[in-house]
């Protein structure tokens, strides 16, 4: 977030408008996304897909490090 001024400026923001805002900066930090989890090692994303029939699946994003199962947690908890 950038914000340019030359004067005092007062926001008011509320306490679930801080936490969008925090998990935002954090899900950019740790390269994460709201859908991924952790399985097997692994981080992973549940994807939809439809044609005739519609079914869903797990795909791998990515072999899942300390600084993953970090933010698994966290975001779990926020």
């Amino acid at each position: 977030m950038k914000i340019k001024g030359k004067q005092e400026v007062e926001i008011e923001i509320s306490e679930e408008e801080r936490r969008w805002i925090a998990k935002d900066y954090l899900y950019e930090f740790f390269d994460w996304d709201e859908d991924y989890f952790i399985e097997d090692g692994e981080v992973k994303v549940r994807k939809s897909y439809h044609s005739s029939h519609s079914f869903n699946a797990n795909e791998k994003v990515r072999e899942s490090s300390e600084r993953d199962s970090l933010a698994y947690k966290l975001f779990k908890k926020l």
